[in-house]
């Protein structure tokens, strides 16, 4: 975000009520607008979720009027979370924007931050975060939320796709068809390996992504403490 000249744009608290009144506004008008295409991508994310939908339960992460949410519905979730800083657009997706879930099945919206979540850990089986993430103030608080409520599976996974993000930032870019150890040799052909974290997560990723087997507490620990570390070197880059 980029401020006018000789000033540096609002903080966190400004940030956040300008987008509370921004989405407000314009709830009753998103289903003639941008929602038909935010429904389309949304059930393209869902169709690449990393664990099996049926029975799951879902958070549905600045669900705006459901998209996300009511996609994973429809692919088998049992219970959909919406959570959303506008009550405007939860009221718009509850009172317009929502097919009639099947039977069974549940949708419950709740006003909260991303960055506060009020859940405890392990409540979802998986978190979407379908088209919220470029509106925090701090990415990596953001993250810190989302990992901290989801299964370890789901973590790791979200730990590595956040270094990815890292060392794009650092300048080397992952490619679309890299291979994890494509990725690796890319940010050490760039001189951003410092330490065995990124090879440490990239493994743990391997085997969340790839393997069968279910991921234990401590390994998505060691997931997210290998991403601190990473992004310390990297100097910040998230």
């Amino acid at each position: 975000m980029v401020g006018g000249q000789g000033r540096t744009g609002g903080g966190a608290a400004e940030l956040t009520a300008g987008l509370q009144a921004g989405y407000e506004a314009a709830a009753s008008a998103w289903a003639d607008g941008p929602g038909p295409l935010y429904t389309q991508l949304a059930r393209v994310l869902v169709a690449t979720a990393p664990v099996p939908l049926a029975g799951a339960v879902v958070l549905d992460l600045g669900a705006g009027t459901g998209a996300a949410g009511w996609a994973a519905l429809a692919a088998g979730a049992r219970q959909v979370v919406a959570a959303d800083l506008s009550p405007g657009m939860l009221r718009h997706a509850r009172d317009r924007g929502a097919p009639a879930p099947r039977r069974g099945a549940a949708w419950e919206p709740i006003a909260a931050d991303a960055v506060a979540l009020p859940f405890r850990d392990h409540s979802f089986d998986l978190v979407l975060a379908a088209f919220c993430l470029n509106h925090l103030d701090s990415l990596a608080a953001g993250h810190a939320a989302l990992t901290s409520s989801t299964d370890p599976r789901a973590a790791i996974i979200a730990c590595y796709a956040a270094m990815e993000r890292s060392l794009a930032g650092a300048g080397a870019a992952p490619a679309a068809a890299d291979t994890p150890d494509e990725v690796l040799t890319r940010a050490a052909s760039g001189g951003l390996i410092r330490s065995a974290a990124a090879g440490e997560l990239t493994g743990l990723f391997r085997q969340a992504r790839y393997g069968h087997r279910d991921m234990a507490e401590t390994e998505r620990v060691a997931a997210q403490g290998a991403l601190t570390r990473l992004q310390a070197d990297l100097g910040g880059a998230e």
